[in-house]
């Protein structure tokens, strides 16, 4: 079963200051979406959300990354979200 790796912010990096901010602004829309009645800016919000996760995640076999986002469920997706910035220094997993 291929596992996706995610790279979590680590907030003593140079640099973290900046990536956590642009999280918590992607974070603030997409939870926003999720509440909301627009369709439009609920997607493009579940977009932002993908192409900030994109750069933070990879799989354990070289797997594309999109074929295993295109299995997650919503709930999964959710779980790869809270391993951006809870997870501590190193790595964190999240199966698909």
């Amino acid at each position: 079963m291929t596992k996706l790796i995610v790279r979590p912010i680590d907030a003593t990096m140079p640099g973290s200051y900046r990536e956590r901010q642009a999280f918590f602004k992607v974070l603030r829309a997409f939870q926003a979406a999720k509440r909301g009645d627009d369709e439009f800016t609920s997607l493009d919000a579940f977009d932002a959300m993908e192409q900030f996760l994109l750069k933070r995640i990879a799989t354990d076999d070289e797997t594309p990354v999109e074929d295993v986002l295109n299995q997650l469920s919503a709930n999964d997706f959710d779980t790869l979200i809270g391993s951006i910035y809870e997870a501590p220094v190193g790595e964190a997993t999240a199966s698909s």
